[in-house]
């Protein structure tokens, strides 16, 4: 589904060329497999350290790696990356997680306060998403539940 329109000129503003998250599933993992020119390169440029929501203002570990990329722009919130969990034997596991929120009536955000809350809350759902999935993770790897010291022993992804 991913669909490229036009290149992204210098400054990176492009806004008609799509993906999805399933696309962007298959991106990561062939990316951590090696498989796409430049992997290496790759890597190493989403594993610097950002700001994210996948990771940033979560109860994760801080021992989680995260290899993504988190984009706000006109009506849309998302995150998608690979993060390397160390297991309860020292194993890495890795899953690939990719979050797209969409508001098509959102459109020219720019500056306006609106679409930063907007963006924000948007950003907080993608938190929870992303704790619930690290609570899958641990969970089928540990047989226990993981819990939130962060949002006070709160069981993960429990907001709606």
């Amino acid at each position: 589904e991913t669909d490229v329109v036009e290149y992204i000129p210098r400054g990176g503003k492009t806004y008609r060329n799509t993906t999805s998250s399933h696309d962007l599933n298959i991106f990561y993992t062939q990316l951590w497999k090696g498989e796409l020119p430049g992997s290496k390169k790759m890597r190493e440029l989403l594993g610097l350290k950002k700001k994210d929501w996948v990771t940033d203002k979560t109860c994760l570990p801080g021992n989680v790696l995260a290899y993504s990329k988190s984009v706000t722009v006109y009506g849309q919130v998302s995150d998608s990356g690979m993060l390397i969990v160390t297991g309860p034997r020292g194993e890495k596991i890795n899953y690939g997680i990719t979050v797209i929120i969409e508001d098509p009536s959102k459109t020219n955000g720019g500056r306006r306060e609106s679409f930063r809350r907007w963006a924000r809350k948007r950003a907080e759902v993608i938190r929870d998403i992303s704790e619930g999935a690290y609570d899958h993770i641990y969970k089928k790897h540990t047989g226990k539940e993981y819990r939130c010291k962060q949002h006070k022993g709160r069981h993960l992804g429990g907001r709606q």
